[in-house]
């Protein structure tokens, strides 16, 4: 696994002030800003577990495969998170955020909006080429881990988060780039069981894009596709429902369904041609709560 370089800062730090002004508090609202950590006195959360689910067999596949995966799950609003392998295929496995500025406000009831926006960081799988019969031919992407910035805006119900890392695709060319924005909301919230559901999308670069959807020469020789030139734009949209249920005072249980749909020159890849960009994923698991 190769850990990239920091992405560039001053589009996100622009949208992070943007956002900020845009907030529009009320005259009984307090509003904060700082470096570092929010001061809080909201709990870190942490959990662990495994699960254990059905996905496709590579983004674009038409077959699907059993997986288990540890359940990892650490936050401390307005400071740090921690998250393993989800539903959501862009999420990697493991990712990871550290907040260097914050600002938001709240009003009299000690309700508002939070702003985060710091380093994040993203172990990206890769894919081998034995996952499935229709790869065979293109060759392994090795996995890799890189270092970005995420921005965080959320309130009780809803957050938003925006979060773009580098991965090395193939040694000879330029890193990836993989930019997501994940949209959730909490449906149900008691302190038994939650029902969230969420709208999440990406997008990739021509490096991304070309080393996972595109054919070249060698490549159309080895597998018999045709050559195919995969250009930078967005990859996915998806959209997921979660539901936990707490059955005694440390153990959840875990569920989690979700629909993707590959885009532009994701979704007419030969690859994704000869499989489906319709993808669906399943998600059960059991965890245990610090």
């Amino acid at each position: 696994m190769t850990t990239r370089r920091f992405l560039p800062i001053s589009v996100l730090v622009h949208t992070a002030l943007l956002l900020t002004i845009a907030a529009s508090p009320t005259s009984a609202s307090e509003v904060y800003a700082g470096i570092g950590f929010e001061p809080t006195d909201h709990p870190m959360h942490a959990e662990v577990g495994l699960g254990i689910g059905v996905t496709p067999t590579y983004e674009g596949s038409d077959e699907f495969a059993a997986v288990a995966a540890p359940l990892v799950n650490v936050n401390k609003p307005g400071a740090y998170f921690l998250n393993g392998i989800s539903l959501n295929p862009n999420d990697g496995l493991l990712s990871g955020g550290i907040s260097l500025l914050h600002a938001g406000y709240k009003n009299e009831n000690d309700k508002g909006i939070r702003f985060t926006f710091g380093p994040y960081f993203r172990a990206h799988p890769g894919r081998e080429q034995d996952a499935d019969d229709k790869l065979l031919g293109l060759g392994d992407i090795d996995s890799s881990a890189g270092v970005g910035l995420f921005l965080n805006i959320q309130n009780a119900r809803w957050a938003m988060q925006l979060a773009a890392a580098p991965l090395e695709v193939n040694e000879s060319t330029d890193d990836g780039m993989l930019a997501t924005l994940d949209l959730h909301f909490s449906v149900v919230q008691n302190s038994s069981w939650t029902l969230d559901t969420g709208i999440t999308g990406s997008w990739a670069n021509d490096e991304y894009m070309q080393a996972y959807y595109g054919i070249n020469a060698s490549q159309s020789a080895a597998s018999g596709y045709s050559v195919y030139n995969a250009e930078a734009g967005m990859k996915d949209l998806g959209i997921y429902l979660k539901g936990d249920v707490q059955f005694t005072d440390n153990w959840n249980l875990h569920s989690q369904i979700g629909y993707w749909q590959l885009q532009g020159d994701a979704k007419n890849s030969p690859i994704v041609e000869a499989g489906s960009n319709n993808q669906v994923r399943l998600l059960i698991g059991a965890s245990y709560r610090f």
